[in-house]
């Protein structure tokens, strides 16, 4: 495999190259799709004017977070005060 790969880089540099972008696209739009419904979920009508950097934490919180039942919020609360 080594070979090939080193022979395909340097014969056929341009096949080569598309075949690592090739690789690197996704195969499906879930990702795309997560993001639009977590974006549709938090930016409402009433935070319409919300800027980019908070929208964009938010989604990072809800997309990555940790689920809403593994959440102590007296825990969280504690801290706060």
């Amino acid at each position: 495999m080594e070979w090939v790969t080193i022979h395909l880089r340097n014969s056929h540099n341009q096949l080569y190259k598309l075949e690592a972008v090739g690789l690197l696209l996704p195969t499906s739009t879930a990702d795309c799709k997560r993001g639009f419904n977590t974006t549709k979920r938090i930016k409402t009508e009433n935070r319409a004017r919300m800027k980019s950097a908070v929208l964009n934490a938010l989604m990072m919180v809800s997309i990555e977070g940790p689920d809403i039942e593994a959440v102590d919020f007296g825990e969280m609360v504690d801290a706060w005060l």
